[in-house]
């Protein structure tokens, strides 16, 4: 139990309104996750996953409109970079 906490605390952003307001100033979030660093890619995925909770049928749409998906390809490319920078270059 323990490490999965650990992960949602880690992937989840808490302050994420806060963060999504002061980084995205046209609230168009879906037009930010292809230029999103892993920090903005973490207040986006938790906005839409707590958007749920208020708003049923916010994943499906969310889904349809492929935002998780495109979520997944940007945090695939964003890790990447993180380890070739971490590695000394590309």
């Amino acid at each position: 139990m323990n490490l999965l906490r650990a992960y949602i605390t880690d992937i989840l952003k808490s302050n994420y309104l806060e963060y999504l307001n002061e980084k995205i100033k046209d609230h168009n979030l879906s037009a930010a996750i292809p230029t999103a660093d892993l920090e903005l890619l973490k207040a986006i995925l938790t906005f839409y996953v707590r958007q749920e909770r208020i708003c049923d049928g916010a994943w499906a749409s969310a889904a349809k409109g492929k935002v998780f998906l495109n979520i997944l390809y940007r945090l695939k490319d964003v890790v990447f970079y993180l380890k070739q920078e971490g590695s000394g270059g590309p």
